[in-house]
């Protein structure tokens, strides 16, 4: 991760932070709230489109 901005690395985690308490506050369970933020990251990752 020699690569990585670390400014840009620690928001992209407040962001996937965010996206976590919003989810358990809509009703998620955590471990739901937390496989949504993963798959997030993943589509993200492989150039997909946020569909949802």
């Amino acid at each position: 991760m020699s690569d990585v901005n670390p400014a840009a690395f620690e928001t992209m985690a407040v962001m996937h932070h965010e996206f976590f308490v919003s989810y358990v506050k809509a009703g998620f369970t955590e471990h739901r709230a937390l496989l949504l933020v993963i798959a997030w990251i993943q589509k993200q990752e492989s150039g997909g489109a946020d569909t949802t």
